[in-house]
């Protein structure tokens, strides 16, 4: 976790002229009939809040990202305002401690820090990949980023957002436009270096083409599937589409015919999601048996709970390239058997979907 560098002013003076402005405004909400009292009391919960939240930023050990509107996201925060007092036994003090603390989380955008964090499939993905494939605890974010090429790169290469062997057109997933076509042909790009940042970067899939075009690379498409598909692009009608106003949205079947979901428009399937699970299992399963690790026996002191603490071999040193390598060979391992799983279980659903359709008459 990136820790943070305080910026917090000084100038006594400055906090002082502060302090005597909010003491005039609330000596005169005080005196106001009615409400005086459960003012005075909130703007106190206020002010304590703000104390709070000044000294919290005078830790050099906070955290740099600790979201305020999110619940069970800054207990320090919750700690430091029960100490002053503010619990939910005088609720106005604890309403304007919030209240203070929710402002302050908007003016620094700390919320939206978490949601900018997790808008994307592969963003969760990678969370869950350095969250879980260490088994030491004592990895870099640069090994494990190493660690992820093997663990869920195979997964990204099945999401469907591009074709690792359409390397000819950038990557173009089959039945799709490139995202800046030429008039011409709209399987070629205008722009490749445009094109590129969309695909690889932005995770753009760029637009189906015409029914008839798109059947020439999809030779099994009909034109319900492909109504069905382009219905459920541009618009959410899926229970699930529906309820989340299209930010999550699921289709039985996608241009080639297989289950689909979109999370914000970026495309996964279930082999992706069967190899991203199996990568990053056989990836710590590979580093926990590694016999370049180190086992040290070790008992907690308050629970007296016995555990084993694995130590792995430092960058530089004798079988760390060896340790190293034999995660990559892991989540490799792991990841493609997760594919095949997937893709069984694609063609399990299209024979129950198919058993689902009523007979064809012969000259049909």
């Amino acid at each position: 976790m990136v820790k943070k560098n305080p910026t917090v002013v000084k100038n006594p003076n400055q906090r002082k002229a502060a302090e005597m402005k909010l003491a005039g405004v609330g000596k005169f909400i005080s005196n106001l009939p009615l409400i005086g009292k459960p003012a005075k009391a909130f703007g106190t919960g206020a002010k304590k809040g703000i104390d709070a939240m000044m000294e919290l930023e005078d830790n050099p050990n906070r955290k740099y990202f600790v979201a305020g509107l999110i619940p069970g996201r800054d207990p320090d925060y919750r700690k430091l305002i029960r100490e002053k007092g503010v619990t939910t036994k005088t609720p106005l003090q604890y309403a304007g401690a919030w209240t203070a603390r929710s402002l302050g989380d908007l003016t620094t955008d700390e919320s939206r820090k978490f949601y900018w964090r997790f808008n994307h499939p592969l963003a969760i993905a990678d969370e869950a990949l350095k969250g879980t494939v260490d088994p030491t605890k004592a990895l870099n974010k640069y090994e494990i980023g190493l660690l992820g090429l093997a663990a869920l790169q195979p997964a990204v290469a099945v999401t469907g957002a591009y074709d690792p062997t359409n390397i000819g057109q950038l990557g173009r997933p089959k039945g799709f436009k490139q995202n800046n076509p030429t008039q011409e042909d709209k399987t070629k790009t205008a722009n490749p270096t445009t094109e590129l940042f969309q695909r690889f970067i932005q995770g753009r899939t760029g637009r189906p083409l015409a029914y008839a075009d798109a059947q020439r690379e999809i030779p099994g498409l009909t034109k319900k599937r492909y109504a069905n598909y382009l219905n459920f692009l541009y618009n959410n009608p899926d229970p699930l589409g529906k309820a989340t106003g299209g930010f999550v949205k699921t289709t039985r079947e996608n241009l080639q015919g297989n289950p689909e979901a979109r999370f914000l428009g970026y495309p996964v399937t279930i082999p992706s999601v069967t190899s991203a699970v199996g990568g990053i299992a056989g990836t710590r399963l590979a580093l926990k048996t590694s016999s370049q690790v180190t086992q040290t026996p070790i008992t907690d002191p308050k629970t007296k709970q016995k555990s084993v603490q694995l130590d792995p071999p430092q960058f530089g040193k004798k079988g760390y390239g060896r340790f190293i390598g034999r995660g990559l060979a892991g989540g490799i391992a792991g990841s493609v058997p997760g594919i095949l799983a997937g893709k069984l279980v694609n063609q399990a659903l299209a024979r129950s979907e198919n058993n689902k359709q009523p007979p064809m008459h012969p000259y049909q």
